[in-house]
C-alpha cells in the first residue's frame, strides 16, 4: 500500500502518535498489512491490542493511573 493511503473502514478516529522504525521492519508490517486487507495503521493497531491482551492478562494490574 502507498504510503500515506488507508483503506476506508480500518480508521478510527483516535489520537495519533508518530514511531520511528527501520525501514525492513516498516516494509515488513506494509506487506503483511496488505495480505490481511488492512492499512499498516489497522494492522499495527490489531497486533498491539492483541499483545496488550495477552500481557494484561498475564500480569497482575499494579496502580493504574489515568
Amino acid at each position: 500500500m502507498a504510503k500515506g493511503k488507508s483503506k476506508k473502514g480500518n480508521e478510527s478516529s483516535g489520537e495519533r502518535f508518530g514511531l520511528r522504525v527501520d525501514a525492513e521492519w516498516l516494509d515488513r508490517v506494509n506487506r503483511q498489512a496488505d495480505r490481511m486487507g488492512l492499512s499498516a495503521s489497522a494492522y499495527i493497531r490489531m497486533a498491539t491490542t492483541k499483545q496488550l491482551e495477552q500481557d494484561e492478562a498475564n500480569q497482575p494490574v499494579q496502580n493504574q493511573k489515568k
